[in-house]
C-alpha cells in the first residue's frame, strides 16, 4: 500500500515566517512551551509553584561572531519525553497539542543557530 511522505525542509521553507528577530527565535519558544507543558503535566494545578524552566543562553567563544548568543538549552522538572509526545514530534503538522495552545498561557531540548 503506498504511503505519504513529507519532504520537512521543503514543509518549512514554505512557512510564511519573515526573516526577524521573533522568527528566529521561534524554535525557542516552542521549546518553552514544550516545557510549560511537560511541568503543568507533572504537577497540574500545583505546576505554577512546583515547576522549574531553566533558560540558558550559550555565547560563542571565539571568531567574528564572538560574545554573540549562537544557541540555548532549556530544561525543566516536567513529566519528560512521553510516547504521544514523541509520536506527535515524528508526524508533520501534528493536532496532538492544538487546544493546549488555545488553553494556556527532567526533559532537556537544546539546539543552536
Amino acid at each position: 500500500m503506498p504511503s505519504l511522505t513529507s519532504d520537512i525542509i521543503g514543509r518549512i521553507k514554505r512557512l510564511p515566517l519573515r526573516p526577524s528577530a521573533a522568527s528566529a527565535l521561534m524554535p525557542l519558544f516552542e521549546a518553552v512551551s514544550n516545557s510549560l507543558h511537560a511541568v503543568q503535566d507533572r504537577f497540574g494545578d500545583e505546576a505554577q509553584k512546583k515547576g522549574e524552566i531553566e533558560i540558558v543562553a550559550h555565547r560563542r567563544a571565539a571568531g567574528v561572531d564572538a560574545g554573540h548568543i549562537g544557541g540555548f538549552t532549556i530544561s525543566d522538572n516536567g513529566v519528560g519525553l512521553t510516547r504521544e509526545n514523541f509520536d506527535s514530534f515524528l508526524k508533520p503538522d501534528s493536532q496532538y497539542k492544538i487546544s493546549r495552545f488555545r488553553s494556556h498561557t527532567r526533559r532537556t531540548d537544546s539546539f543552536f543557530i
